[in-house]
């Protein structure tokens, strides 16, 4: 069992109240002495035994600080043009999954969503996301951007994936061979346009593509994290 705590102490209790206590109660029909780990969402992972169940909370006891190693040697930052509905909740799901570190929404010419009130619903998949695939880290979701505002204080290395042009990423490989911070950007339902294309490699981003066939924008992301993982991060 794993539980996202915040506000995470060194030692001893901490009471677990709301959806975490129900989940654990109703759902997984915790007892007293069983074994919890606790995670506050910026590396920290301890290991503890629920100590009491109430009605409305219960106590964990915390007792030995884990040393997980679950984060990727590359830092990822997924700049994903706004999706609709579920699309984008389900991109920000499995990029946890995969392993990113930092997710930033950003509003292109073609996007259909250009503003948006999900930022807390997205925060709250990701750190879902997170507690599932037991990382101990739970990646940042910013508020979405317009690329133009993005761009004007970027600086790093950065890849954008382009359905109309651009080398293979083993190609690019070589000019990544010591990369430890990356920006991948995968556009909106419409794509990204020439101009923007511009734009990008005028900050030094590389174009690159994800082979013969159209994919979804969704598609995209999951597909150009997995293979920078398998490149340059823990996938290989």
């Amino acid at each position: 069992m794993r539980l996202y705590f915040p506000s995470l102490p060194q030692s001893g209790p901490v009471t677990i109240k709301g959806e975490d206590f129900n989940y654990l109660k109703n759902v997984l029909r915790a007892k007293t002495g069983d074994s919890v780990s606790v995670f506050d969402g910026k590396g920290r992972l301890l290991r503890g035994k629920i100590t009491e169940i109430g009605r409305s909370s219960l106590s964990v006891e915390l007792e030995e600080e884990l040393s997980p190693a679950t984060e990727s040697p590359i830092r990822i930052t997924l700049l994903q043009g706004v999706l609709k509905a579920q699309k984008m909740d389900l991109v920000i799901q499995k990029s946890v999954e995969l392993g990113v570190s930092q997710i930033q929404p950003v509003i292109t010419a073609r996007s259909e969503v250009r503003e948006t009130r999900k930022v807390d619903r997205w925060r709250k998949i990701a750190q879902e996301a997170a507690r599932q695939c037991g990382r101990a880290v739970v990646p940042d979701v910013d508020g979405p951007v317009s690329l133009e505002n993005f761009l004007s204080g970027f600086e790093g290395q950065g890849i954008v994936f382009w359905e109309e042009g651009g080398r293979g990423l083993s190609e690019l490989s070589g000019e990544l061979k010591d990369v430890r911070s990356l920006s991948i950007l995968i556009g909106p339902e419409g794509g990204l346009e020439p101009g923007e294309i511009s734009l990008l490699t005028g900050k030094g981003f590389l174009v690159s593509y994800l082979g013969p066939r159209i994919l979804r924008a969704e598609t995209a992301a999951m597909a150009a994290i997995t293979l920078a993982q398998f490149l340059f991060g823990d996938l290989g």
